[in-house]
């Protein structure tokens, strides 16, 4: 194959989203900060269906942590509190929603803080608040 053809295929498989080799979940983040919402949605649900097929769970967490911020950043904030607790359900792998390094548990709760606040329920904002605080005072 000559470098053209190369060239073509590249661009074919990658071209809407100007990367080459990008992974599934490198994809949906970037259909997310381009506010490709669906697209974003889309891809994470793909990801999590073929997961679950393969018996692979282990990395679910990361991408359910992946569809709460997609749908916070969409304003479905009540969709956004159910992937960050189906996210607390499997171990600690997903990244930073602001780094894309590894997180804990408190940024998710801090999350579901920021999402009942967001729907109005301040009590159970406060808790999820509070928990966040309890993993990690912030304290020297």
């Amino acid at each position: 194959m000559d470098r053209e053809n190369i060239a073509h295929d590249i661009y074919d498989q990658y071209g809407d989203i100007g990367s080459r080799k990008e992974y599934d979940f490198s994809r949906a983040w970037i259909y997310l900060y381009k506010h490709k919402y669906e697209e974003a949605k889309n891809m994470t649900d793909n990801i999590i269906i073929k997961l679950k097929d393969e018996g692979n769970l282990l990395p679910l967490g990361k991408y359910y942590f992946l569809k709460g911020i997609i749908y916070l950043q969409s304003k479905e904030y009540q969709n956004a509190i159910t992937a960050f607790l189906k996210a607390l359900d499997y171990p600690e792998s997903y990244p930073h929603y602001y780094l894309l390094s590894a997180a804990l548990d408190n940024d998710i709760y801090l999350l579901l803080s920021q999402s009942y606040y967001e729907l109005g329920d301040m009590i159970s904002a406060k808790e999820w608040i509070e928990k966040a605080y309890q993993l990690n005072s912030w304290e020297p």
